[in-house]
């Protein structure tokens, strides 16, 4: 395993990736890694988009940069999905990536079947899926589609595990 593991978050304010990137930091440490956890974005507001990078090593981190060609990218926001596939999101080097996990999805279902929100929807689930799939079997990668059909209900609930 390679020594020095570098992440990528892409997401909007308000969506998680800043936290996400810090959790990861902190678990990270508390296994006695070294790590480096930080966000980067514009004006702090509300939607507004959000890179945020972790390093995880066993060994000294030297380097104080942002993260040009990461070994994993995590996509919180699915407005970074363009018809281009994955080439926007800043990807120096797409024949290094090996694979992309995709957990972005439109989830709510009910909202799915309204008219004026079925572009997107189709964008999200179809046509997204679709790009990073084609962009995958172009560099010999893999795609890994996280989704779910489970609907919950308005009662409270247990989730099956």
């Amino acid at each position: 395993m390679k020594d020095l593991i570098e992440i990528r978050w892409h997401g909007r304010g308000g969506q998680g990736a800043k936290t996400a990137a810090l959790l990861l930091a902190d678990v990270a440490f508390s296994i006695g890694k070294e790590v480096q956890g930080f966000p980067e974005y514009g004006p702090e507001r509300m939607g507004a988009p959000i890179t945020a990078y972790n390093r995880i090593s066993d060994n000294e981190i030297r380097v104080h940069s942002n993260i040009y060609d990461p070994d994993f990218v995590a996509v919180v926001d699915e407005t970074s999905f363009t018809a281009s596939g994955i080439s926007e999101l800043g990807f120096p080097n797409v024949e290094n990536i090996d694979a992309i996990v995709n957990c972005a999805a439109w989830t709510n279902v009910d909202g799915a079947e309204d008219s004026e929100k079925y572009a997107l929807v189709e964008k999200l689930n179809a046509t997204a899926p679709e790009n990073l799939a084609k962009a995958m079997k172009e560099v010999d990668g893999w795609l890994v589609q996280i989704s779910t059909d489970y609907v919950f209900g308005k009662e409270p609930y247990n989730i099956p595990c």
